[in-house]
């Protein structure tokens, strides 16, 4: 039986990259290794917004597997990588809270997981953190060196180092100024042997790029002591140093020149009284009725750190302080309530609601105050500050809650004592209360 003849079909030929022109080429590069869009408003985890987790999302926005087809894509692609993004490597050696300011204050954070730093020596500055010999820590203040073993790590975009500035200047720590540590290593992968396409990007990290990409720091970072800078020629390193060391308040012309400017902003702040007569009444009744949630909610994070550490405050701060705080915001609120103080001729009433919810913190103050010091004065107080706000809101249970508990605290306090008793008790309390 005669076979059929087969039709001969077109080979198809592979597309060839190489033969597309280089400026092609290197806006494919860009678009594939260079383009970190933006956090959507998609949420995931239930109710938490994308944003809480930008850093997943930027990872997944770039394509890294070109790199891997061949020697002459890998050379051209990591060259428009690493001159495009100029990456900020971070790392953040013992307890403090850098990394995690750093994802608060900068608007994009490329990564933060350190096995995606192995290996890579694209970045074009590496900055090291290092609180010396103390750190933050949920129990106990003083930490040892050996505590700076402890590392997290992160990335950002060098168009994005004020973040990381903000981060630095705003670290709330003890002597900050001598006991920060920073280290500066412009092109880290240039310090080692093991950089494959070292010889390519060299020229890029000329001294005019070192300056530029040092500059920021120079400009906006003062008062730390203890400040190296790798990588870089050493009279750049030695200016970089000195500008960093200095206070930040060295000129008094210019503080003074300063003030006055800051004096000056407050004066010309007069939109005040014509919001006031735009929005009228309800416009400042908004207004304070903010003043008062803010000053409560203060309140009730200073009384959390009676109990349990607050993020920020070392462990041994002491309990006074807390309680001091939630005081000075009751003080606020009851100036806030004098008239003309937020308009000419306004006097601002809490409504029972908002009257109950200050009743309810006040006890709450005085209850920590009570059990802190066996006070029966401020324990008595409690009581009457808590049974004011469940007559304003019978139904409340926090309230019912609490003003059970500190009846319960009271009997403890006063069994087997007579009335006489208490009295005295009273009277010696008002004397150190």
């Amino acid at each position: 039986m005669a076979q059929r003849p087969r039709k001969n079909k077109a080979t198809r030929k592979p597309f060839r990259f190489l033969d597309l022109p280089r400026e092609i080429r290197d806006k494919i590069y860009q678009d594939l290794l260079c383009t970190f869009h933006p956090p959507g408003q998609e949420t995931i985890h239930g109710d938490i917004p994308l944003e809480l987790y930008q850093h997943f999302y930027y990872t997944s926005t770039v394509h890294p597997a070109i790199l891997r087809v061949n020697k002459q894509i890998y050379r051209e692609a990591y060259d428009i990588m690493v001159k495009t993004n100029r990456f900020i490597h971070v790392k953040q050696h013992g307890f403090i809270p850098t990394i995690r300011d750093l994802e608060k204050y900068t608007k994009r954070m490329i990564c933060r997981d350190e096995c995606m730093f192995y290996g890579f020596r694209g970045c074009a500055l590496e900055v090291d953190v290092v609180l010396e010999g103390e750190g933050w820590y949920t129990d106990v203040f003083q930490r040892t060196r050996d505590d700076n073993k402890y590392t997290k790590e992160a990335m950002i975009l060098a168009e994005d180092v004020d973040g990381l500035l903000h981060t630095l200047e705003h670290l709330h720590a003890p002597r900050v100024g001598n006991t920060l540590a920073i280290t500066l290593t412009v092109a880290p992968g240039m310090q080692t042997n093991l950089a494959s396409s070292k010889e390519d990007v060299q020229p890029y990290f000329s001294t005019d790029f070192q300056e530029t990409l040092l500059r920021p720091f120079r400009n906006r970072l003062r008062g730390v002591q203890s400040v190296k800078v790798c990588g870089v020629d050493k009279q750049l390193a030695k200016a970089v140093q000195a500008d960093i060391a200095q206070n930040k308040w060295t000129e008094h012309i210019k503080v003074l020149a300063d003030l006055q400017a800051g004096k000056g902003r407050g004066n010309e702040l007069t939109s005040w009284p014509g919001l006031c007569a735009d929005g009228g009444k309800p416009f400042v009744d908004s207004i304070a009725e903010l003043f008062l949630q803010f000053c409560l909610n203060v309140v009730h994070v200073q009384l959390l750190g009676v109990d349990k550490p607050v993020p920020g405050y070392p462990a041994m701060h002491p309990v006074s302080q807390f309680l001091e705080h939630a005081q000075a915001q009751f003080e606020r609120i009851m100036d806030a309530e004098q008239e003309d103080f937020w308009t000419e001729g306004y006097v601002w009433k809490r409504s029972d609601a908002q009257n109950a919810k200050l009743k309810f913190r006040h006890g709450l103050l005085y209850k920590a105050w009570g059990k802190r010091d066996q006070n029966i004065t401020a324990m008595f107080t409690a009581s009457m500050k808590m049974t004011e706000a469940a007559s304003l809101a019978p139904h409340d249970t926090a309230i019912k809650t609490q003003l059970r508990e500190i009846h319960e605290y009271l009997g403890v306090m006063t069994a087997g004592m007579t009335p006489s008793e208490i009295r005295e008790a009273v009277d010696a309390d008002l004397d150190r209360f």
